[in-house]
């Protein structure tokens, strides 16, 4: 929560019933979207678009068989 707050502001995500945040931002490249999901580690899940959502999963698929 406190890096959205710092990064983009407390108008940047809405808190949900659950507790979790939903974050909505456009970004301009999807490579600054895939290494910003991927930092947030398992803490976050990419909604949407779907396309990127395969390319979050490439990249953590990339990483899974380095350190098989």
């Amino acid at each position: 929560k406190w890096r959205l707050i710092e990064e983009y502001g407390l108008e940047s995500f809405t808190v949900r019933p659950d507790g979790t945040l939903l974050f909505s931002f456009g970004f301009t490249e999807k490579n600054n979207i895939v290494g910003w999901i991927a930092s947030f580690g398992g803490g976050a899940e990419l909604l949407e678009p779907a396309e990127f959502r395969r390319d979050v999963l490439a990249f953590a698929e990339g990483i899974r068989k380095k350190y098989q």
